[in-house]
Parts: C-alpha cells; sequence; structure tokens
C-alpha cells in the first residue's frame, strides 16, 4: 500500500504540476491576450490622437481659411458699396436723363406745335399776300381805266362851263 500511496502521491503531484503548468499557460495566455489588447487599446489611442490633431489642423486651417474669407469680405465691402454708389448715381442719372428726355419731347411737341401755327398763319398770310395781290392787280387795272376816264374828263372841261 506504501507503493499504491508513493504511486498515488507521485501522480497527485505531477497532477499539481501539470495543473499548475496548465494555470501558468492559462496566465501566459491572458497575459499575451491582455498584452495583445493593450496594444490594441494603444493603437486605438495614437490614431485617436491622430485622428485628434488632423481635426485639430483641419479646425484651425477652417479658421485660418474663415479668416481670410472675412479679411476678403472687408477688403470688398468699400468696393461693393462703391459699386453700389455708381449704380444707385446711373439709375439716378438715367432717371434725369428720361425725364429730361420727356421734357425735351413736350418741348419739341410744344415746337411742333408752334410750328404748325405759324405754318397756318404763313399760309394764311401768303394768301392774304395774294389776295392784296390780285386786289392790286385789280385796281391798277381800274386805276389804268379811270387815269385814261380821268384825262378825258380834264380835257373836255378844263374850264368850267358857264352854266355849271
Amino acid at each position: 500500500m506504501d507503493a499504491y500511496i508513493l504511486v498515488l502521491a507521485i501522480i497527485l503531484f505531477l497532477g499539481g504540476i501539470i495543473l499548475a503548468l496548465g494555470g501558468m499557460h492559462r496566465e501566459n495566455l491572458d497575459l499575451d491576450r491582455g498584452a495583445k489588447l493593450i496594444e490594441e487599446l494603444k493603437e486605438k489611442l495614437a490614431k485617436e490622437e491622430e485622428l485628434k490633431k488632423s481635426t485639430s489642423d483641419a479646425q484651425s486651417g477652417l479658421a485660418k481659411e474663415l479668416e481670410q474669407a472675412r479679411a476678403e469680405i472687408q477688403q470688398l465691402k468699400p468696393q461693393l458699396e462703391e459699386a453700389k454708389s455708381e449704380t444707385e448715381k446711373a439709375k439716378s442719372d438715367k432717371v434725369k436723363e428720361a425725364e429730361t428726355y420727356e421734357g425735351m419731347k413736350l418741348q419739341y411737341a410744344d415746337l411742333e406745335r408752334q410750328t404748325d401755327d405759324l405754318a397756318g398763319q404763313l399760309r394764311k398770310a401768303a394768301q392774304k399776300e395774294q389776295e392784296l395781290k390780285e386786289e392790286i392787280e385789280r385796281l391798277k387795272g381800274a386805276g389804268e381805266v379811270q387815269e385814261d376816264r380821268a384825262p378825258q374828263e380834264n380835257q373836255e372841261s378844263p374850264t368850267p362851263k358857264i352854266g355849271e
């Protein structure tokens, strides 16, 4: 029995060693897994830091671009105001021009009316002149007849007659 006990003790001893080695192996596996997890976490942290840095760089780049755009806007504002002013002035000039044009059209229409009135008066005057010329011609013709008669009357009675 001692041999059985000894064999049993040896078996238990070897079993304990095997279990201990298995546990160590298991611990090694756990440690390996832990190490892998730690490495993965470190990589994720590095990627996250890199992402944060690139995001920060992008944000700062965008902020710089935004500032540049604002500066450009500030530089362009006077030009925009000047363009607005010129546009308003041009619009005002066009309105004045249109008003002037309308005034000129009215003046032109008034001048045309006056011209038509004067042309009518000129036609009337020409007609009156023609009538007067005809009257003069008629009177001249009648005057010649009278002139022819007048000397005859004078010749007939240069001296007063006794009975008259």
